[in-house]
């Protein structure tokens, strides 16, 4: 399973402002101002919920592949958030406590992984990758460029372990028609 952690938000208006919702959770209802306002707003609203849920111990709802139109857009999770909540579901789907976790990865407290889960702490993305390969978990980044008007590709390094150099030719260049926020 690839769990992209960009979700789609509705946008409409009500009194000269956006009013951005995300279906995936109910719990955000947030506006902006105006359209250059609207994927900041949408990406705090995003992590925040994210975090509450990590900090609840609540289930990650992943995103599927939903049909955006043209009042929905995609929005991606800031990736520090992204990689706890992945993290998160992991050790929830497999029913795996703190506890657990650090005996798996021969880290003496179970403190160290609460810290590594926590939403507020700058975790490096090498321990939080380390863990989520230890359970069996293969993280997978995908970045795009908006090369030009209605153009974009999307370029993911594809590797098969962290000792791997990524070279060129191993890196995928592929046009797509999905549509994150900010394009035409």
């Amino acid at each position: 399973m690839i769990a992209s952690f960009a979700y789609p938000m509705k946008i409409s208006s009500e009194n000269n402002n956006f009013i951005l919702s995300f279906e995936h959770f109910p719990e955000i209802t947030t506006w902006a101002e105006s359209e250059e306002e609207i994927l900041e707003v949408a990406r705090d609203a995003l992590e925040a919920a994210l975090a509450g849920r990590i900090i609840r111990k609540e289930n990650i709802p992943l995103p599927g592949n939903s049909i955006l139109s043209s009042q929905t857009k995609l929005v991606p999770v800031p990736i520090l958030i992204a990689t706890k909540a992945w993290l998160f579901h992991l050790m929830k789907s497999k029913n795996i406590s703190n506890s657990e976790l650090a005996r798996i990865l021969k880290i003496k407290s179970e403190k160290t992984i609460r810290r590594l889960l926590d939403p507020k702490e700058n975790s490096k993305i090498l321990s939080i990758e380390e863990a989520i390969l230890k359970l069996g978990g293969f993280p997978y980044l995908s970045f795009e460029l908006k090369e030009k008007e209605g153009s974009r590709k999307s370029f993911t390094p594809s590797y098969t372990n962290k000792n791997d150099s990524i070279k060129e030719k191993d890196v995928l260049v592929q046009e797509t028609s999905k549509k994150p926020y900010g394009t035409a």
